[in-house]
């Protein structure tokens, strides 16, 4: 399926959000999407989407090929490698095996601005 991409003025951006998706990994489970700051549980995988926010308009998403992230504080989250095309707004990542906190630090080469956002692991 082709999805339509229109290209928009970052202009005038006067902050950032995400949300976190949950990628099943077995049956039975469901994906679920929330705000960050946010929770999730250990062991699970889940896509980090940044949209940048421009007054009333609309959020604009940042394709993840302009932001570089950084996890800091505990070794509860680590980013997945990918290299394909079928999401490219989301970044990968997957919670680590022991509960903690992070924050999750997108540096946006392409407005030369950061943006951090708190994510807790629990069990």
């Amino acid at each position: 399926m082709v999805q339509p991409i229109e290209v928009v003025s970052l202009d005038g951006v006067t902050g950032y959000s995400a949300t976190l998706t949950t990628i099943p990994l077995f049956d039975g489970e469901e994906a679920r999407t929330v705000a960050l700051p946010g929770v999730v549980r250990v062991n699970e995988l889940f896509c980090v989407r940044l949209d940048a926010l421009r007054g009333s308009d609309h959020p604009v998403p940042v394709s993840r090929r302009d932001i570089a992230w950084q996890v800091l504080g505990d070794e509860a989250v680590s980013g997945v490698a990918t290299d394909h095309a079928s999401e490219p707004l989301g970044t990968l990542f997957i919670a680590g095996s022991e509960p903690g906190s992070v924050e999750l630090v997108a540096e946006i080469g392409l407005l030369g601005e950061s943006v951090s956002f708190a994510l807790d692991v629990t069990p």
